[in-house]
């Protein structure tokens, strides 16, 4: 893995990745779930149907009520929605008809949600072929 620095060392991706753990840990704090896609991995390849794992995390006295997930084969321009997934396991299924062609690149996005709130989307890319 790559880090852009300026000319004077700033790593402004690792200052970004700061800001993204700063905002989840508020958002902790104020009682909103927190979630992250389990599988598959970001930036892998997999076979079709893609089948998406995510787990999420809440406070015992207000529990994750939904998980949602979307997905997008425009590069992240649109996105379209997936059944919500009410219960643990939260999994969710893409069919292979929802992509034009194999291989192709598909963006994978998920939040939970409780009474006070959502979570902070987590994004991940992969590839998928046949």
């Amino acid at each position: 893995q790559f880090t852009l620095v300026d000319h004077h060392g700033e790593d402004y991706l690792g200052k970004w990745e700061a800001v993204r753990k700063a905002a989840t840990n508020i958002r902790q704090w104020e009682g909103a779930p927190s979630c992250s896609i389990a599988t598959p991995a970001n930036h892998s390849w997999t076979a079709m149907p893609l089948r998406i794992t995510v787990e999420a995390k809440a406070p015992a006295n207000d529990p994750a009520t939904a998980v949602k997930a979307d997905y997008s084969v425009d590069g992240a321009l649109h996105w379209t929605s997936l059944p919500d997934a009410v219960k643990p396991p939260y999994t969710f299924t893409l069919e292979a008809d929802k992509v034009k062609e194999l291989p192709w690149t598909v963006w994978l996005r998920a939040r939970a949600v409780n009474k006070r709130g959502p979570s902070l989307w987590d994004v991940i890319e992969v590839r998928c072929s046949k």
